[in-house]
């Protein structure tokens, strides 16, 4: 809704259109304040490479995306790279509903990185193994019948050294 507060079950996405500029570092983050359960209902951000169609969440097309889940997990996804030198996601477990979510995403390399982190402490780093993403959206979005809070959602550019 438009005051932040979190209602209904299924997927909701909302994404802005965004296209990284090498040589730069961005911070995409946001504030949640989830209720909490014990299901596996999260709220995340991500990086995107198109807009998730039909039923479809932002899963589908992150090149980049950190969840926070209803019963304190989270887990972390980078589509096209490897995180802390292996898998394509990354279960882990802040114990923790109210957080800010942040990822870094470094253009500066010439394959890019991303630091995954939950209230500055990081989760997780990843390196996208090929080449780099064609990221064209940033978005947040949420899964089930997750119920409180988001706001302050952020993208900030720090220029390259």
């Amino acid at each position: 809704k438009a005051d932040g507060s979190l209602t209904g079950v299924g997927l909701g996405t909302a994404c802005l259109p965004f296209k990284p500029v090498p040589g730069n570092v961005y911070e995409l983050k946001i504030n949640t304040a989830l209720t909490p359960g014990i299901k596996t209902h999260w709220v995340a951000i991500a990086f995107a490479t198109a807009l998730p169609a039909g039923d479809k969440g932002l899963n589908i097309t992150q090149r980049g995306m950190i969840l926070l889940r209803d019963n304190g997990a989270g887990q972390l996804m980078l589509g096209g790279g490897t995180i802390n030198g292996g898998a394509t996601s990354l279960n882990i477990t802040p114990n923790k509903t109210t957080a800010e979510l942040k990822i870094v995403l470094d253009t500066r390399p010439a394959l890019w990185t991303v630091d995954f982190q939950i209230d500055g402490v990081s989760f997780g780093k990843g390196t996208f193994s090929k080449s780099n993403p064609d990221i064209q959206y940033i978005g947040f979005g949420k899964y089930g019948n997750v119920t409180g809070s988001v706001d302050n959602f952020t993208l900030t550019t720090k220029t390259g050294d």
